[in-house]
């Protein structure tokens, strides 16, 4: 009998999930009406990289820009694919982006407040389809 292989989510899958359990969050809302985005999008160097394993972390943040307005970052950190368990490739990567051209308190508080929810309805997607890891 043929064992049927893992179909694996790609850092875009588990990303626009997360995104959408966050835009049904109330808190999501709220951070939405102080933060207008410009952009926002999973990096291409990231989108189709394969989840396999997950032993990272993820880390969202709002910096202001050197050049214009506040930017959201969201990264992994540690292993979360077999190529970096043998020892190739990065230890961490952006996997998801956004920026609005406002600097105001609220855009600030706002872009945190994104990137912190999709951040922890990430976390909370992975710990409960831990089925799809190694």
């Amino acid at each position: 009998m043929e064992k049927s292989k893992k179909k694996y989510l790609t850092i875009q899958e588990l990303v626009m999930a997360a995104i959408q359990r966050a835009g049904e969050d109330p808190l999501y809302k709220d951070a939405q009406e102080r933060c207008s985005l410009e952009y926002s999008m999973v990096p291409t160097a990231a989108e189709k990289d394969e989840v396999q394993l997950c032993t990272f972390d993820t880390i969202g943040y709002a910096e202001y820009g050197s050049n214009e307005g506040i930017y959201g970052t969201i990264e992994f950190r540690g292993v979360w694919n077999n190529r970096q368990k043998d020892g190739n490739g990065p230890r961490a990567k952006d996997v998801f982006v956004a920026k609005t051209l406002s600097t105001t308190k609220d855009a600030y508080i706002g872009m945190a407040m994104m990137m912190t929810l999709i951040s922890f309805h990430l976390d909370e997607f992975v710990r409960e389809n831990l089925s799809r890891f190694d």
